[in-house]
Parts: C-alpha cells; sequence; structure tokens
C-alpha cells in the first residue's frame, strides 16, 4: 500500500505539469491579443499618416535672401567658384562688383562668395573700394610702362 508522502509526491509532479501547460497557454493567448492591438495600432497611424500627406507641399516655398533655406542648395563644382568670380570681377572693368552682386550673378552660396573674395585679395588678384571689388590687373595695366611707350610728350 502506498504511503501519503508517495501519492503527495505523484499528485504534485501531475499537477505541477497541468500548471505548466495552463501558464503556457496563457502567455500564448496573451502573445496573440498583444500581437491584435498592436496591429490595429499601426493601422490607426498609417491611415493618419496616409490621409495628411496630401497636406505636405511637394517643395520648399520661394526663399529670400534673408530668410532660412529649408534645404541645401547644390554645390558649385569643385574648381569653378574662383575662376568665375575672378572672370566677372575683371569684367566689369569701370564699376567693380559688390558681393551681392556676386552672389546673384553667380547663384553661389554667401559664404562661398565671401570667401572666395578674401581669398582673391590675400593673393593680391582683386582689391576692394567702398564696398566694390576691382581687378588688380586692371591697375597693373593702367600702371604699366608698355601703356606710356605709346604716349606723344
Amino acid at each position: 500500500m502506498r504511503n501519503i508522502q508517495e501519492i503527495l509526491s505523484g499528485g504534485s509532479a501531475v499537477l505541477e505539469a497541468m500548471l505548466r501547460e495552463a501558464f503556457e497557454a496563457g502567455k500564448a493567448e496573451a502573445a496573440a491579443e498583444m500581437r491584435a492591438k498592436m496591429a490595429a495600432m499601426i493601422d490607426s497611424v498609417a491611415g493618419a499618416v496616409a490621409a495628411n500627406v496630401s497636406a505636405i507641399p511637394p517643395y520648399p516655398p520661394t526663399v529670400t535672401m534673408t530668410s532660412a533655406i529649408p534645404y541645401p542648395e547644390p554645390r558649385a563644382a569643385p574648381g569653378t567658384v574662383k575662376p568665375t568670380i575672378l572672370r566677372l570681377i575683371e569684367e566689369s572693368v569701370f564699376f567693380g562688383m559688390s558681393t551681392d552682386e556676386l552672389i546673384a550673378k553667380t547663384g553661389f552660396k554667401p559664404n562661398s562668395v565671401r570667401g572666395t573674395v578674401s581669398a582673391l585679395q590675400s593673393d593680391n588678384a582683386i582689391y576692394k573700394e567702398g564696398d566694390r571689388w576691382f581687378s588688380a590687373q586692371q591697375i597693373l595695366a593702367a600702371n604699366s610702362p608698355e601703356k606710356d611707350k605709346g604716349a606723344v610728350e
């Protein structure tokens, strides 16, 4: 005959197995419920986003020089900024060009133009009078001795 300890020990093993099975079934059911709730939430958010996409403008509004630029502008090709600015200044023989005129005429970024005219000035290629830039070559050509060779005194 079996004693109480043997009966309890056999019963607890069976009870433990049944409890584990119920626990695992509960976890699976809870996980399925959670997946369903998350899917519903994602669907509702996706629907709201899709409904508002048409309200987003495809391009930024017109940008002025004083307003913030919402999208980065394309960069100028390497090696083109300095020669372009120097050529424009050399072509404006009598009136020179202001920094703002150079920015407007070239479409280069303001900081790029300012840095370039500063570098050209350091290279003694251009000089500044008031707010206008002039070519130093024009001054050298005007003051060259060869200019005076054909002059009649």
